[in-house]
């Protein structure tokens, strides 16, 4: 599973970080040894129950692309290309 926090470091002050939200992609063990498929939940401060958006991504292309690609693939699916 990959978890990825988002904070504010006002003026760069960890002392005074705020949340800002956690995207978490699993591996739903579906896929290929090439392709693989996600579930993933997106939370934002301020989001009743924790989860703003879920959704599954499928078919990525683990062994050409790179974990940050997988995210973009996550916030793609879950916010569109607007």
């Amino acid at each position: 599973m990959i978890k990825i926090t988002a904070e504010l470091w006002p003026l760069g002050s960890e002392k005074h970080k705020q949340y800002l939200g956690t995207a978490t992609i699993a591996n739903l063990g579906t896929g290929t040894n090439a392709r693989g498929n996600y579930r993933y939940t997106l939370s934002r401060r301020g989001a009743s129950g924790g989860t703003w958006k879920e959704g599954e991504v499928t078919g990525f292309p683990r062994k050409r692309l790179k974990m940050w690609d997988l995210l973009l693939w996550v916030l793609l699916d879950a916010l569109g290309k607007s």
